[in-house]
């Protein structure tokens, strides 16, 4: 809704008189700057609230249309879009409080109540009121407010109500105003989408990143081989000097396999990298082109985009793309008709640790089993194994497991380490999914004792 289309609103309401509302009179307005706040703190969780929301003319290409209304926000560097519903965006400052990887709260609470497109409220937080007004599936301007006084929300609260044909008001029952409930911020956030607050130059600088990526990688290379070079001079001493002491000594080494558990990839590590690379996807725009999945696997990534328009776009418009983002290491291909693309990214330089199992099979099954029942989402199970080669054949067994969720791979981070002798094979974020559907699947397997 436009600024002055809200504001003519108010004043026919204001003249009429507030119909539908209780005896109960807004605060009188009081002089001064009201104190507001930037964040607000869920579970655990700090969210961002109070963005500046505009509406987004060009979907294809927002990052210009961003950053020149960013340049008259004085101190704006962090924006968000919304790209379920009606497309907006909305801008932040690090400067008071906002951080890179926040979730813009007001994006969620849109997406949770969607059926009804107008919505105003108040939530009562850790923090003060978080007052928000959204109309007709626009979040309003300057309508995303964290109050620190409850007065202040109160009056911002009268005005609003004051327009008629809200589909839903939800306020603190102690207020008492008719026609409105109160709904705990917690649940609502349960089961909306997540939007997070990006750089405004995260997208510009995809090639520093990448750069970042590869140079540490690089660097991570030099040292194994420079450490690998040294341990192999040092054996080669101790062999020439055992064979100077004792020439006719000649001892067989025993092959030893190490278990599949003394070198797992380090789960918190592999989260993060794929993580952070879906990020910077979903921020990244290709003319004619959407992204379709990303699959993580301890080797590479793979990212799978589809063509998004009728006409779709062209195949020029995707290499132009890559071509201006600077993007390199990352193998492109075309299918013939020009309707897929799949880019495959080398994910090196993962950590690796030692991670000894301490279940046996039949409780590691009952765990998982019991965790599924307590979260209410199916966990898919199977009992495998493998054997190793050495002087003694040795079977180690080990149950496959796989699952999909709406949380990321950081969000689903306590559930992998529940669990020691756990490896993480596989992630895949599906973004054709709808908004509250699962778009996130994990497939691994845990060891057995």
């Amino acid at each position: 809704m436009a600024e002055e289309d809200k504001n003519e609103m108010l004043d026919s309401a204001s003249e009429n008189g507030p119909t539908g509302l209780t005896d109960m009179e807004a605060p009188p307005a009081e002089e001064g700057q009201v104190p507001t706040g930037s964040t607000i703190t869920v579970n655990g969780i700090v969210y961002a609230v109070s963005l500046f929301w505009q509406p987004l003319q060009d979907p294809d290409n927002p990052l210009a249309e961003i950053r020149e209304t960013a340049a008259g926000e004085e101190g704006s560097d962090l924006y968000c879009i919304r790209q379920s519903g009606t497309y907006q965006y909305g801008l932040a400052k690090s400067s008071e409080g906002h951080r890179e990887g926040q979730i813009a709260v007001a994006i969620s609470i849109a997406d949770a109540f969607s059926d009804r497109p107008s919505l105003v409220g108040v939530f009562r937080v850790k923090e003060g009121w978080w007052f928000i007004a959204i109309r007709n599936d626009v979040i309003l301007s300057e309508e995303d407010v964290l109050y620190l006084n409850e007065e202040d929300a109160q009056r911002a609260f009268y005005a609003m109500m004051a327009v008629p044909d809200w589909g839903r008001k939800i306020a603190p029952s102690e207020w008492g105003i008719e026609g409105t409930q109160e709904i705990p911020l917690a649940e609502i956030l349960k089961r909306s989408s997540q939007v997070r607050l990006v750089r405004l130059n995260s997208a510009k600088n995809t090639k520093v990143l990448i750069g970042m990526v590869v140079g540490l990688v690089l660097l991570i290379f030099l040292v194994v081989q420079v450490f690998m070079s040294f341990w192999s001079d040092s054996d080669i001493k101790k062999q020439q000097e055992k064979q100077v002491v004792a020439p006719v000594a000649q001892v067989v080494p025993e092959v030893v396999v190490p278990k599949p558990w003394e070198e797992i990839v380090h789960v918190p590590d592999f989260a993060r990298r794929c993580e952070d690379v879906v990020k910077q996807l979903n921020v990244l725009t290709v003319p004619g082109w959407a992204l379709d999945k990303v699959t993580c696997t301890q080797q590479d990534i793979k990212i799978e985009w589809v063509n998004s328009w009728n006409p779709g776009g062209r195949i020029a418009w995707l290499r132009s793309a890559f071509k201006e983002y600077e993007i390199q290491n990352v193998e492109l291909t075309i299918d013939d008709a020009g309707e897929k693309a799949e880019g495959v990214y080398k994910l090196e330089g993962l950590r690796k640790y030692t991670s000894d199992p301490s279940l046996s099979m039949k409780d590691l099954r009952e765990n998982l089993v019991d965790i599924s029942q307590a979260i209410n989402n199916p966990i898919r199970l199977t009992e495998q194994s493998l054997t190793l080669e050495g002087r003694k054949k040795e079977v180690i067994k080990f149950i496959v497991f796989s699952f999909d969720s709406e949380y990321t791979p950081t969000e689903s981070l306590p559930f992998f380490e529940k669990f020691s002798g756990l490896d993480l094979t596989k992630i895949e974020y599906n973004s054709s999914q709808k908004s509250t559907d699962k778009k996130w699947k994990y497939e691994g397997r845990i060891y057995e004792k």
